[in-house]
């Protein structure tokens, strides 16, 4: 009994001493700051999305003008028929290199 209780003090002494050690490594690790990730406001946010945007589009066209006839003339397709919701979808899927039905 004595040994038991002795063995459980002992279990708690290593857990708490490991919990001390980990919390206090945690400390150590340089966490970016939320201000640095994340958007303060909404004209922050759409300003972002509007450069990133922009950046895709830029790809984009870059890529499109290097195209085979062919494959330039049924972009510029898509780009008529895949309306405001989906062309932004495809656009980032061929910059990516993501190939997405209809194209290769």
């Amino acid at each position: 009994m004595i040994l038991e209780a002795q063995a459980m003090r002992d279990v708690r002494f290593m857990v708490v001493g490991f919990l001390v050690v980990t919390l206090s490594c945690l400390e150590l690790v340089p966490w970016p700051s939320a201000a640095a990730v994340e958007p303060t406001n909404a004209e922050e946010a759409a300003r972002k999305k509007q450069a990133a945007d922009a950046a895709v589009n830029e790809k984009y066209q870059d890529i499109v003008a290097k195209l085979p006839p062919a494959e330039h003339a049924w972009e510029k397709v898509l780009e008529v028929h895949l309306g405001g919701f989906y062309l932004p979808f495809h656009k980032a899927d061929k910059v990516a290199g993501r190939s997405t039905p209809g194209t290769s």
